[in-house]
């Protein structure tokens, strides 16, 4: 179970994510958590789809969706330079495929992680297709994912 959670927008890479996806043949799934940029943009992209191994939760509460899966994916195409996102399922012990982009790779260090390039446009399908392949390297990573952020949180009191 994969999941993104975000706008739906252009330089986050979602249209990348869903191509990436739908190009894998392999048991998994695809979650969408979040809306469009602009309305047009998200039904763009929900009708784009013709995997039926996608869907589009829209608005969810962080911790519904880290819940549900076991690995999040990160396809930003510009510097983002503190991706909440990637603190954050790093807090629901959940590992990130991320690009190199912005704050992305301070984030999501060796053990937490993967970090690819989006100029590789199968880094995506790479990424995923190791972690389906390595299962017991996510196990490890899903108990790993934590530690990363676990200095902040103590910091802030949570």
């Amino acid at each position: 179970r994969i999941g993104y959670i975000g706008t739906l927008s252009k330089v986050k890479g979602v249209e990348w994510l869903i191509r990436s996806f739908m190009n894998l043949d392999m048991n998994a799934t695809l979650t969408i958590a979040g809306k469009g940029e602009t309305a047009a943009y998200e039904d763009e992209l929900k009708a784009s789809r013709f995997d039926l191994r996608i869907g589009f939760s829209g608005y969810v509460k962080s911790d519904e969706h880290y819940k549900n899966i076991h690995l999040s994916v990160i396809p930003s195409l510009w510097p983002d330079t503190f991706p909440t996102v990637a603190f954050e399922s790093c807090a629901y012990h959940v590992p990130v495929i991320a690009t190199n982009r912005g704050g992305l790779p301070e984030i999501i260090k060796e053990g937490k992680g993967l970090i690819i390039n989006p100029n590789d446009t199968s880094s995506i399908e790479k990424a995923i297709v190791y972690f389906f392949k390595h299962p017991m390297i996510l196990n490890e990573m899903i108990k790993n994912a934590r530690t990363e952020v676990d200095e902040m949180i103590d910091e802030e009191g949570g």
